[in-house]
């Protein structure tokens, strides 16, 4: 773990009764440190009176930073 950043484990391992799956709601729990950019650049460019030129360029997770911790290290 990494300063306070952390879930309790132990706080996962219950047995739960014959034919439920727990009370906690779905995606309750969010992780955290997980970063994406996505980028986009465009350009419009007039070309007489009736012709345009539009010049578009998109980048998704443009930093390339991978996310492989898992939420619970």
């Amino acid at each position: 773990m990494s300063g306070w950043r952390g879930l309790n484990p132990s706080a996962f391992n219950t047995t739960q009764p014959v034919g439920r799956q727990g009370t906690e709601g779905r995606n309750v729990i969010l992780g955290f440190g997980l970063s994406q950019v996505d980028l986009s650049v465009d350009r419009k460019f007039r070309i007489g009176e009736k012709l345009n030129l539009q010049f578009r360029a998109d980048a998704f997770n443009a930093f390339n930073h991978p996310n492989f911790a898992n939420p619970l290290e």
